[in-house]
Parts: structure tokens; sequence; C-alpha cells
């Protein structure tokens, strides 16, 4: 079964480092996504980079994966935090979170895709 994974980070910094850990660590990864908010020219700017991912084809509707991971109320404002996202097989769950948590990471959810 294949699942998907979000987390959340306090910056960009740990959430870089763990999904290096992950891409390093985890054998099935079919992908990795960071989300995060920077300012340019006054204004809010989104970030949706595919950061990586081991194998070269996805088995699932990779549409989906574009979207933001989570609901948020954005209202014109940035976030400081940083927004990660892992799409894996369901055997690698516990390995996954236990890198996500000893990373940083928080408010881990899992959902089947």
């Amino acid at each position: 079964m294949i699942i998907k994974i979000t987390a959340r980070f306090p910056d960009t910094e740990s959430a870089e480092f763990t999904l290096g850990r992950l891409s390093e660590t985890v054998k099935n990864i079919y992908e990795l996504r960071i989300y995060y908010d920077t300012e340019y020219d006054g204004g809010g700017l989104a970030n949706n980079i595919f950061y990586s991912a081991k194998n070269s084809f996805l088995p699932y509707n990779s549409r989906k994966s574009l979207s933001f991971p989570f609901e948020l109320d954005r209202e014109d404002k940035l976030y400081s935090e940083c927004f990660v996202s892992a799409v894996c097989d369901s055997a690698d769950i516990e390995e996954i979170r236990s890198i996500v948590y000893n990373g940083g990471g928080f408010d881990v959810n899992v959902s089947q895709l």
C-alpha cells in the first residue's frame, strides 16, 4: 500500500536535513516535497519544490501530490514554518516517522493514496 506522510518543521534547514536523511535511508520512497513561504518584492511567495525520489516512476496519480498538503487559512500571511511530504510504501512508515521526529518535525499525518 502506498501512503503519504506530511509533517511541519520549524525552519527549512531542519526540513531539508530530514529529507536528505530520508532519501539516503529509506528504501522505497517515491517522492519527497518541501513547501515553504518566502518574501519577494514585498509580497509572499509560496514554494512547492520537488525534493527527490529514488524511483524513476510514480505508481500513483502524481497530480494529487502537486496540491498543498495542509489545510491552512493563509489570509495573506507568510508562514515561518516549513512543510514536507513523503510518498512511500506503508512498510516504511515507522522508520520515516522516527526520522521525521528526530529531525525536529511535528504534526505528522499519515494518509493512504
